[in-house]
């Protein structure tokens, strides 16, 4: 954990104050709490996928008192921002370092059905 924050800190993420790290501007506009377990439950947001190909749509099933579907895509990234490319910040956060090194891949998202049509599972809660 601490060569994570000491990346991050380096990167100009993250700050100690009292004794306790907390984000700069530049690092709240890409830390986010999420499900992964970067930093105990942080996102940390250094590109964006740009959707290349749709591969496959999951009939939309009700699941857990919503509609979603699994959609697979291939995509690629772009907007990356320069300090996701700093070897400090690959050496402690891996998954960084390998989607950098292969910047076109394929996944899998779920989308929910909303009053707003449909979103990303994470943008519902």
């Amino acid at each position: 954990m601490k060569r994570q924050t000491d990346a991050l800190t380096k990167a100009g993420l993250i700050t100690t104050t009292d004794s306790r790290y907390v984000p700069t501007p530049k690092g709240e506009a890409v830390l986010h709490p999420g499900a992964d377990k970067f930093l105990g439950g942080t996102d940390i947001c250094f590109a964006k996928r740009a959707v290349v190909k749709i591969v496959g749509i999951a009939a939309p099933a009700d699941t857990g008192g919503v509609r979603a579907s699994r959609v697979t895509y291939d995509y690629t990234l772009k907007d990356v921002a320069p300090w996701a490319g700093d070897p400090a910040v690959a050496a402690v956060f891996p998954e960084i370092g390998r989607m950098l090194g292969t910047p076109n891949g394929q996944t899998t998202d779920v989308l929910v059905q909303t009053t707003n049509g449909w979103k990303h599972e994470r943008d519902t809660r």
